[in-house]
């Protein structure tokens, strides 16, 4: 954890430097990147996305800086803008597996799953062994297969409007084809039903988290542990505390996960 903070202050001190030299000459591309990747280490997407934006602006055929515009759209749940550069990058780099697992997997959270299967299925011809696309292949044939379930869902809403469990039915449908939105809605309507249901509150947290809303998440996160005293939900909620980049506050918390199973000291 030390190595942690030490990180994060020379992120902090970089990221100082790499600023400034964005003033003093403001058509720097490569400072631009370089800034977004430290907002990055920072937990501030919205200006890493910012500063990736402009250097991609400043030299929009960059490979190297397309890619860390993907990542960066991503990274703020824009899944389906992150494809376009992305695929620029693949093109570019036909012979680059992790970039084409990347596209695959960017597919996937955009909810285009037959184009996420054909590339996944490409990334496993080039690497047989890559477990992470095996995986997410699987995903995807999965919530492919869960879209035809979906109609169905939303009409026993519509029969039973007034059942909080129809609606957590249909916001965990949701969350599994990772149509964050969609989830977060029926979830707060389920809790509008039954406020004290621990499942749909940690459900939406968990929604918060993948769909990259970090804050919400974290906030979540702090209400449930006042729930339940349990050593995962500290672990989720210490991670959101790292993504925000408050390190102090994401030690005490794992800390507290391990004073509840201290032989959870691999989660540090």
């Amino acid at each position: 954890m030390a190595r942690r903070l030490e990180w994060l202050e020379i992120i902090k001190r970089r990221f100082a430097a790499l600023k400034r030299a964005t003033q003093l000459k403001t058509d720097w591309a490569e400072a631009y990147d370089a800034l977004g990747n430290a907002y990055e280490g920072l937990g501030d997407n919205e200006h890493y996305l910012e500063a990736l934006k402009e250097a991609n602006r400043l030299k929009p055929a960059e490979v190297r800086i397309l890619e860390d515009l993907g990542m960066a759209l991503r990274k703020n749940s824009k899944f389906a803008e992150a494809i376009e550069p992305l695929k620029k990058v693949v093109a570019a780099r036909p012979d680059d597996v992790n970039a084409l697992y990347v596209l695959g997997n960017t597919y996937l959270m955009a909810g285009k799953y037959d184009e996420a299967i054909q590339t996944l299925s490409q990334v496993l011809v080039m690497a047989p062994d890559h477990s992470e696309a095996r995986e997410r292949l699987r995903v995807s044939s999965v919530r492919k297969n869960l879209l035809p379930q979906l109609e169905e869902l939303k009409q026993n809403v519509v029969q039973r409007p007034e059942s909080a469990s129809a609606r957590a039915e249909l916001a965990d449908t949701y969350k599994a084809l990772a149509m964050f939105a969609e989830s977060e809605q029926e979830y707060l309507k389920a809790l509008e039903m039954e406020p004290g249901n621990f499942d749909y509150k940690l459900g939406l947290c968990v929604d918060y988290s993948e769909w990259g809303k970090v804050d919400q998440s974290g906030e979540c996160y702090k209400d449930v542990v006042k729930r339940k005293q349990h050593h995962v939900l500290f672990w989720s909620l210490s991670l959101m505390y790292e993504r925000q980049g408050n390190m102090e506050q994401a030690i005490a918390t794992y800390q507290k996960s391990l004073e509840l199973k201290p032989r959870g000291a691999y989660l540090i």
